[in-house]
């Protein structure tokens, strides 16, 4: 259960949105009451992914790159917010 009395804040960089990386931030927000994700390279049609980690989290998110931008290499980028 959750301590909604505490109020407790992280900042992790990603580099990538894998699924590792999902099961690590997934147990990130089983801590927290606000998270800050940098460099999750997911483009504009992707960032509703970060939605799907935890029914409890709201969030907002930007890529670092656009959908119809042509990508050298692999993406880059992105930042989100995720607030309980």
């Amino acid at each position: 259960m959750f301590d909604t009395s505490v109020f407790l804040v992280g900042s992790y960089n990603c580099r990538g949105f894998n699924a590792e990386r999902r099961a690590y931030i997934k147990s990130l927000l089983f801590k927290l009451s606000l998270l800050f994700l940098q460099e999750h390279w997911l483009a504009d049609s992707q960032l509703a992914l970060v939605g799907t980690l935890n029914s409890d989290f709201l969030f907002t998110g930007v890529s670092g790159f656009g959908d119809t931008d042509i990508l050298s290499g692999r993406p880059y980028g992105g930042s989100a917010i995720l607030w309980r």
